[in-house]
């Protein structure tokens, strides 16, 4: 096979993707509720990981 050709088949294969990764094809991801970007600039600033995180303080970054 040519490089073309093995380009081709790997593109379709990627485009049978539907939604996120992981997900069934036809559901549909739940809303965001955190504003992911404020709580990232949080987690920089305190050192913490997502997981540390307590209640109160995602709270702080529902939408």
């Amino acid at each position: 096979m040519t490089d073309t050709t093995l380009n081709a088949i790997k593109n379709k294969s990627l485009m049978e993707v539907d939604g996120l990764v992981g997900l069934p094809n036809g559901v549909k991801p739940e809303p965001i509720t955190y504003n992911l970007g404020k709580i990232n600039e949080y987690l920089k600033k305190t050192g913490k990981e997502f997981k540390e995180l307590s209640d109160s303080e995602l709270k702080r970054f529902e939408i």
